[in-house]
C-alpha cells in the first residue's frame, strides 16, 4: 500500500508540473519554481523544484547546493528534503526533493528553498481540518438498504470519498478490504454535506470483487470505514498568492478516515455474518 501511495503521489507531482512553458528568470530575487504538494496519505513527501532560466533558450540552472526545508508553524519542527533525480516522460531530467514525514491536520507548513546567502523561495500551505461525521438511520430492504451520512465543518471540496469493507470470504480465515469509490460529492467548496451510502450497491461491488454470486452465504463483515480527501485552498488559486520570490504551485491534501459499526439486523439483511468489533 505504501508503495502504491508513493507512486500515486509521484504521478500527481509530475501531473501538477506544466512542462509546456519553461520558467524564465524575470527578477534577480526570483530564482526558483516549485511544483508539488504535501500529502497526508503518505509518509513520503516529494517536491519538484527548478532553477529559473535567464532566457527562454538558456539551460535550466543546476540545483547543486540548494537547501529545501519545510517547517511546521507552531511547533518549529523542520523537515529537510534531500536532493533526488528522475526523468520526465519526455526524457528531460527532473530534480526532485524528498523527505520522510506525514503532515498533520490543521497545521500550516512553510517551504523555503535556496542557497545560503540567497533570499529563498518561500511558500505556505495549510492542511485542512478533519470534518465531523454524523449518521442518519439505516433504512430500506435488501433492494435499497442505505444510510445518510452528514459531514460538517468541511474546509474546501471533498474529493476521493471511498468506502472500505473488510470481510472474510466463506470457508477462509484471511480478511480482505475492498474499496468502493464514491468520488467527488460536491462541485465547489462547501461547509456541510449530506450523502447516502448505498449498502445494497456496495454489497454488489464487494461480492463481485470476491468473485461470488450475490446470494452466496457465509461472508463475514469485520469492519466498515470511509475515507475523505480534502485538497487545500491553494489548488484553486489561478495565480498562487502563497508563493514569495518564486513561481509554480505549492499545496496540500488532507485525508481523513472514519469507521463505524453497522447494526446487526442491517448486516443480516445484506446476507452477511456480523463480526464487527463491539459485539
Amino acid at each position: 500500500m505504501k508503495r502504491l501511495l508513493l507512486i500515486l503521489s509521484f504521478a500527481l507531482v509530475l501531473a501538477a508540473c506544466d512542462n509546456t512553458v519553461d520558467p524564465v528568470l524575470e527578477d534577480a530575487d526570483v530564482r526558483y519554481a516549485v511544483h508539488g504538494f504535501l500529502d497526508m496519505r503518505t509518509d513520503r513527501q516529494i517536491l519538484r523544484i527548478e532553477s529559473l532560466r535567464p532566457t527562454i533558450l538558456a539551460e535550466a540552472g543546476a540545483m547543486v547546493g540548494v537547501d529545501v526545508v519545510v517547517a511546521e508553524e507552531g511547533t518549529g519542527v523542520r523537515h529537510v528534503f534531500r536532493d533526488s533525480s528522475a526523468t520526465a516522460s519526455d526524457g528531460s531530467p527532473l530534480t526532485l526533493f524528498v523527505a520522510s514525514f506525514r503532515p498533520q491536520a490543521g497545521r500550516t507548513y512553510r517551504l523555503e528553498a535556496g542557497r545560503p546567502g540567497e533570499l529563498p523561495l518561500v511558500a505556505t500551505t495549510r492542511i485542512p481540518m478533519a470534518p465531523t461525521l454524523q449518521f442518519g438511520n439505516v433504512t430500506g430492504t435488501l433492494e435499497n438498504l442505505e444510510q445518510v451520512l452528514f459531514l460538517t465543518g468541511i474546509e474546501g471540496v471533498p474529493e476521493g470519498v471511498t468506502m472500505y469493507y473488510t470481510v472474510t470470504p466463506p470457508a477462509q480465515d484471511d480478511r480482505v478490504t475492498i474499496p468502493v469509490r464514491y468520488g467527488r460529492l460536491a462541485s465547489g467548496p462547501v461547509s456541510d454535506l449530506n450523502f447516502s451510502v448505498s449498502y445494497t450497491s456496495d454489497r454488489f461491488v464487494v461480492m463481485n470483487a470476491l468473485r461470488l454470486n450475490s446470494d452466496t452465504p457465509g461472508v463475514r463483515l469485520g469492519r466498515i470505514e470511509m475515507s475523505v480527501d480534502l485538497p487545500s485552498p491553494e489548488w484553486r488559486l489561478v495565480q498562487p498568492g502563497n508563493i514569495q520570490r518564486g513561481h509554480g504551485q505549492f499545496a496540500s491534501v488532507g485525508r481523513y478516515r472514519y469507521s463505524w459499526r453497522l447494526d446487526r439486523p442491517s448486516v443480516e439483511i445484506l446476507g452477511w455474518i456480523d463480526e464487527q468489533a463491539g459485539e
